[in-house]
């Protein structure tokens, strides 16, 4: 028994002599994480895929609320610009534009190439000038000009 407990002891010496060796190896190897979150990288689809609705349900939500706001404003203004004030203040308007109009053209007639004028309407200034063949009118308001060639005809 003693022969076979000194192989046996020498046996366990010797393995516990190579675990010792083989420790720093060990210790030293890189632990591999696979990650399972599709959010920070992972492979699992079936998390990704409802994340994924969900971003959806939230983008669809938010644009239908923002075509309803839409809508609602534009049947507001629909019924704004359809109210008899508004029609009123609309042809008033055309009244008034057509009568600068002919009143810019009984000056334009008038004149000889070469010659120009301007006048006033409020926070509007035109001015004209009359060519030989055309009469270049220059629209200024607030917001900007705008710049005419009308042909004056044979």
């Amino acid at each position: 028994m003693n022969q076979i407990g000194w192989v046996q002891l020498r046996t366990i010496a010797a393995t516990i002599v190579a675990l010792l060796h083989a420790a720093p190896a060990a210790h030293s190897a890189e632990l591999v994480y696979t990650l399972q979150s599709p959010l920070i990288g992972g492979a699992n689809a079936a998390l990704l895929q409802i994340e994924s609705n969900r971003v959806s349900a939230i983008k669809q939500k938010a644009d239908k609320e923002a075509a309803d706001a839409q809508a609602r404003r534009n049947a507001e203004q629909q019924a704004i610009n359809t109210s008899p004030a508004a029609r009123f203040a609309n042809a008033l308007q055309s009244q008034m534009f057509m009568s600068i109009s002919q009143q810019l053209n009984q000056r334009i007639s008038a004149l000889q190439p070469g010659q120009g004028g301007s006048f006033e309407a409020g926070d509007v200034q035109i001015s004209y000038t009359r060519g030989l063949a055309s009469v270049h009118v220059v629209i200024a308001t607030p917001t900007g000009n705008t710049a005419i060639e009308l042909p004056t005809g044979p």
